[in-house]
């Protein structure tokens, strides 16, 4: 393993950022869940694209205002839905929008809720990608023990506060408002890792 296997690792720089937090025992549960947000966030808007989160925003929030029938918004999350380019990414999201629609959430509410629930799909396939990755790189047990160490890193930080508030950070984005989406890296003595 080297250097970290997450050097090589086929994926954005984004995820490789959150593997390499996960393989380092020097960051912080903060720093990682940073990284991942940061990560999903890219991806949300590379896959998803603002344009698309804006639309669903506005028939989520006009039906939430009473200015959209109930019955209609499926209709319209779908018509929005066909109207732009597919993604995997996109297409789940939809998906889970008409979940969270279906078990009684409405308005910015279905939006964070649908949000939340493709994150942790997201993440969870990405957590697979990277400990399969590991796994064809350990050579010995303590190569081995590495790639668990590295998927219960992953899998603590998705379940993290931090990460579970990101839906509303998208719907913070649909607003208009300013939300992190580039991870802040230590650059001086001081930014250090904490000591333990």
């Amino acid at each position: 393993m080297s250097d970290g296997p997450y050097k090589s690792l086929p994926m954005k720089q984004s995820w490789r950022d959150v593997c390499e937090r996960a393989h380092k025992e020097a960051f912080t549960e903060q720093e990682r869940a940073q990284s991942m947000c940061v990560a999903l966030h890219k991806d949300f808007l590379r896959e998803v694209g603002k344009d698309y989160l804006m639309a669903i925003g506005n028939v989520l929030v006009d039906q939430q205002q009473g200015n959209l029938l109930s019955d209609l918004k499926n209709f319209e999350i779908d018509a929005i839905r066909y109207k732009f380019t597919q993604s995997p990414l996109r297409d789940a999201l939809s998906e889970h929008i008409h979940a969270a629609l279906y078990d009684g959430f409405s308005g910015e509410r279905a939006i964070v809720e649908a949000v939340q629930r493709t994150a942790i799909d997201h993440g969870l396939s990405h957590i697979r990608q990277i400990e399969e990755h590991y796994k064809r790189d350990a050579r010995d047990h303590n190569e081995q023990q590495k790639v668990i160490s590295v998927r219960e890193n992953l899998t603590r930080t998705l379940e993290t506060d931090q990460v579970g508030k990101f839906g509303q950070e998208i719907v913070r984005l649909i607003r208009g408002e300013a939300v992190v989406s580039r991870l802040v890296k230590a650059s001086g003595l001081d930014d250090g890792p904490e000591l333990r």
